[in-house]
């Protein structure tokens, strides 16, 4: 069954990997220089949003439980991690939701509004990590499961 497989650490990882080589020499073969890889557009930014997004699919295709339910945070920053990679933080204001000159200037009270609903959910999102997930992850690796912080049935 390829649906268990791919909840397998050892194949996902794999498959990430393989996906990156893929990336990365598809991006070498149209490029005359390695430094390339790293500009905007190519390669490395290009595959950190599909990572990220990756990163969620598999999140809640591993059947969330109702533990998992509590950790609603850690797919929403991999969400808010993927949309900075776009570049969304800057395309919704006239500033950029993270620049200090978007509440300390002459931006329209909208965008402020909006860029401290943003900035307080990254915070609270934040504060769920720490108070939330990190505990369990904590106990999960005191205690030698794997991955740390999930169930342990859930990785046969």
């Amino acid at each position: 069954m390829l649906q268990d497989r791919i909840l397998q650490p050892a194949f996902t990882l794999a498959l990430i990997l393989g996906a990156t080589l893929l990336f990365l020499g598809v991006d070498l073969a149209l490029n005359d220089s390695v430094a390339s890889v790293f500009d905007e557009g190519h390669a490395v930014e290009l595959m950190s949003p599909v990572l990220l997004f990756a990163g969620i699919v598999l999140w809640c295709g591993c059947g969330c439980g109702e533990s998992d339910r509590r950790q609603w945070h850690v797919p929403l920053v991999l969400a808010l991690l993927a949309l900075r990679e776009f570049d969304l933080d800057k395309r919704l204001t006239s500033e950029g939701v993270l620049q200090l000159r978007l509440y300390s200037d002459t931006a329209p009270a909208w965008e402020k509004a909006v860029g401290l609903a943003v900035v307080a959910l990254i915070l609270l999102c934040a504060w769920r990590l720490a108070t939330v997930t990190a505990p369990c992850w904590w106990r999960g690796l005191r205690q030698g499961r794997r991955p740390a912080g999930w169930p342990a049935d859930r990785w046969r």
